[in-house]
């Protein structure tokens, strides 16, 4: 096990960062929670809202049939099962509508904000408790500095940010005692189910935690993942006897990879996709696809564009048919695009180096894929907290693989929104504070020798 930090520098200057630290995430906190006031508690909750509402309309969890995705056809009023939203996410959703009425806004827009300060709180103590007494304060401010304004306008990502908070702390602080692991598990399968992405993480954090407790217990570390899916499983069994196929959390991510890999793509090299449609705007280059799709020219409508030309190769594939399910389609969507990468493996690099950039610098406030943005900073801080040094090996390689694993996703789809990267803001701020106190380490040593 890793010993916890010992403090090189003066305990009066650690005491000063540790004060000011708590006192920026709490300003942060009380900042965000006028803004909410001064807007009225204007919160747009998008598809989450939708299904909330059939669900309390008693339609169950559905989306009219006139707005279900991936669909077309004159499908005669009703409403379409979906999974299309995370469930816990839609699930709150409801619950503060039940509550609140039409003034849920408020309800939802405090607690993202509780949910940012409450991750920025557990990932200051984590890095005050793992790098360094001062830590906490390059930690914190790394990450709320990114985070700006979204905490308001969203809630299913704080809550993902501060269980991602969480599971870094399980997996720092991990004890080779089942009930710890269990309730990694529990931990992690709340957070898969507030966040679908997280699944990537269902193989990684029993093997972090079995290596973080000394490589031993192997049948206790198989307890993080069955917890997880007995967690999950609920809604998994939900999914598979409504769409009669497996859909783990929620669809959508054969929608993303083809929109980001063959819709991308095709503006690249209409000759990818001969036999399809012409898509709507061509790109010269990778770079120049992402950057409108992210909306570069400060319009959704590449995006939009992009989407209907995909609902044009749907329709080419499936006609008129409403019997095909939402899961359908999507498994659909993701095979061809599965197939498209196979056939195109340089244009998909390509698009995959332009997203990686996106992924580090497009952030609130930026249109950009190039700029120093908050966010740009943190990002880079924390790439130089994987070069090999030794200080705090263990703590930084803890935050950095399941970091690095989310980031090889957007290789393959583009993150259009910047919640896409924000649920992992908690392990780029850790890494990021441990470069700056590698480097303040250093310039101490450098002074000390030079005395």
């Amino acid at each position: 096990m890793e010993s916890r930090a010992v403090s090189t520098s003066s305990p009066d200057l650690s005491d000063l960062a540790a004060r000011l630290a708590r006192v920026l995430v709490v300003g942060h906190a009380l900042l965000l929670a006028g803004w909410v006031l001064w807007n009225g508690g204007v919160f747009r909750g998008y598809e989450a809202e939708t299904v909330a509402r059939s669900l309390l309309a008693g339609q169950g969890y559905a989306f009219p049939a006139d707005q279900a995705w991936l669909r077309w056809e004159d499908v005669p009023g009703g409403y379409v099962p979906t999974a299309w939203t995370d469930p816990l996410r839609t699930l709150l959703h409801a619950a503060a509508l039940l509550v609140a009425g039409e003034q849920f806004g408020y309800l939802l827009a405090f607690l993202g904000v509780l949910g940012a300060a409450a991750a920025a709180w557990v990932t200051l103590r984590l890095a005050e408790r793992h790098l360094h007494p001062a830590a906490g304060l390059p930690a914190a401010g790394a990450m709320l500095l990114t985070v700006a304004h979204t905490p308001a306008l969203t809630v299913a990502t704080p809550l993902a940010m501060l269980g991602m908070a969480l599971l870094l702390g399980r997996l720092l602080e991990a004890r080779p005692h089942p009930s710890h692991a269990a309730l990694t598990g529990g931990l992690l399968g709340i957070t898969v189910l507030t966040w679908s992405a997280a699944q990537l993480l269902l193989p990684l954090v029993p093997f972090l935690w079995w290596w973080r407790t000394g490589c031993r217990h192997p049948a206790r570390a198989l307890l993080v993942p069955v917890v997880a899916l007995a967690v999950m499983a609920p809604w998994s069994i939900r999914n598979a006897l409504v769409f009669g196929e497996l859909v783990p959390v929620r669809t959508g991510s054969g929608q993303i990879l083809h929109l980001g890999t063959v819709g991308l793509g095709a503006t690249v090299d209409p000759a990818t996709v001969a036999g399809l449609p012409p898509p709507p705007w061509q790109a010269a280059t990778a770079f120049e696809a992402v950057a409108r799709v992210l909306g570069g020219d400060r319009s959704p409508e590449p995006r939009r564009a992009l989407e209907r030309w995909q609902h044009e190769v749907l329709r080419l594939q499936f006609g008129d048919d409403s019997g095909a399910s939402e899961a359908e389609r999507d498994a659909w969507l993701r095979r061809e695009a599965l197939a498209y990468i196979f056939e195109n493996p340089g244009l998909t690099a390509a698009l995959g180096v332009a997203k990686l950039w996106a992924l580090l610098v497009h952030t609130p406030g930026s249109r950009r894929l190039a700029g120093i943005t908050p966010g740009a900073v943190a990002a880079f801080l924390a790439l130089l907290a994987l070069l090999p040094w030794r200080w705090r090996w263990h703590a930084r390689l803890v935050a950095a693989v399941p970091l690095l694993a989310y980031g090889a996703l957007f290789v393959l789809i583009t993150p259009y929104f910047y919640r896409y990267r924000m649920p992992v803001e908690p392990l780029v701020a850790f890494l990021a504070a441990a470069t700056l106190m590698a480097f303040a380490r250093w310039l101490r040593r450098g002074q000390t020798v030079t005395q």
